[in-house]
């Protein structure tokens, strides 16, 4: 198996999709997202098959700004989902991550997740290099969903009941905090005399 990584990035404003379309017309398509607090890191991972030898490439990683260029971002995976088998992968990370899997999940864009275990475990064995960057982080969970190692993650549109009572929940947990708060002023002034 030949493998070829590169762990540098650009813009995703500088990603040229025609060109990358033209170079892997039928090959199969693992993306991957490191998500970040502000941006997030894009891998495509292609496996072609030339004389039953698979060849798996990965494309130079796209930043993304993750509130500003995420809508640039989605019809860019929507053409290349166009005609071919595509996953999508990327680790929970809490809320960073909501923004992103809803805007793909309206897209109609299939959505795997990798637990933070697995891609612990795989990272020492994944280049023989112990660093930790977003760009070699994106490939090494396009490689781990690529073996299969992920599962569906599907986007759970909440009804009102659950909006409602999440709200009700972080009200109640907002005057609690505010509570312990004022109840710790009035002890430190209780304890000066």
């Amino acid at each position: 198996m030949c493998i070829i990584r590169t762990y540098r990035s650009v813009c995703v404003n500088q990603a040229n999709l025609e060109q990358i379309l033209v170079v892997h017309p039928a090959d199969r398509l693992h993306v991957c997202i490191d998500v970040g607090k502000h941006s997030l890191f894009v891998v495509l991972h292609w496996t072609s098959v030339v004389s039953s030898n698979p060849v798996v490439t990965f494309e130079c990683s796209w930043k993304v700004e993750l509130y500003a260029e995420l809508a640039l971002l989605v019809p860019y995976l929507q053409r290349l989902n166009h005609n071919r088998s595509m996953v999508i992968t990327f680790e929970y990370t809490g809320s960073y991550c909501e923004p992103l899997r809803q805007s793909l999940h309206e897209a109609g864009l299939t959505v795997h997740q990798v637990r933070g275990k697995v891609s612990l475990d795989y990272s020492d064995v994944f280049d023989g290099v112990l660093s930790k960057r977003d760009g070699k982080d994106a490939a090494l969970l396009a490689d781990i969903a690529a073996h299969g190692h992920s599962r569906l993650w599907v986007w759970h549109v909440p009804d009102e009941n659950s909006r409602e009572m999440n709200y009700l929940v972080t009200n109640v947990l907002d005057r609690q905090l505010e509570l312990s708060r004022c109840i710790g002023r009035v002890e430190s002034l209780v304890a000066r005399y």
